[in-house]
């Protein structure tokens, strides 16, 4: 979004337009308008698509950055077991009647799933990779042997002839 602040001025100026056009069309006597049902409608379209974009458009230019983008898989098992140890500790508070199972915060529980969704995400990407390159190394070791084949095949032939 790096020109939305121009972006977001044309969509202001579009939405103006069309409300001056509906309120227009609505302020007028129907004997004494000068714009159709059809430019109406679509002033009305106009401006919930205007307002519709501007709205989508303030929350992407402000949205706030991902604290989890750009670690490394060792970075994001090491913030998932502090978090874990952090939420979990012991599991066990003192209670009246003995050791009772202290409940965490959802809050905290969903931080500490969403770490553990970008941990499976990066693990599958990476045996991703390391099987596309096993992969690649036996398409090279058949490749060869077919070749080899098909040298033999062609030296024998050329030999016969």
């Amino acid at each position: 979004m790096e020109n939305w602040e121009e972006t977001r001025a044309a969509l202001e100026r579009k939405l103006l337009d069309a409300k001056k056009i509906v309120l227009e069309y609505e302020h007028t006597l129907k004997p004494f308008r000068n714009i159709t049902d059809a430019e109406y409608r679509q002033a009305k379209r106009d401006m919930v698509d205007a307002a519709t974009a501007i709205s989508y458009g303030d929350y992407e230019a402000n949205k706030p950055a991902d604290p989890l983008d750009g670690m490394t898989l060792e970075q994001l098992k090491d913030l998932y077991e502090q978090q874990k140890a952090a939420i979990v500790g012991d599991g066990k508070t003192w209670g009246d009647d003995g050791f009772v199972v202290k409940r965490p915060d959802h809050r905290e529980i969903a931080k500490l799933m969403k770490i553990q969704t970008r941990i499976q995400k990066l693990e599958s990407n990476e045996v991703a990779v390391s099987a596309s390159r096993e992969l690649e190394e036996e398409y090279k070791r058949v490749s060869n042997l077919l070749q080899s084949v098909y040298n033999t095949i062609v030296g024998a032939e050329g030999e016969t002839l």
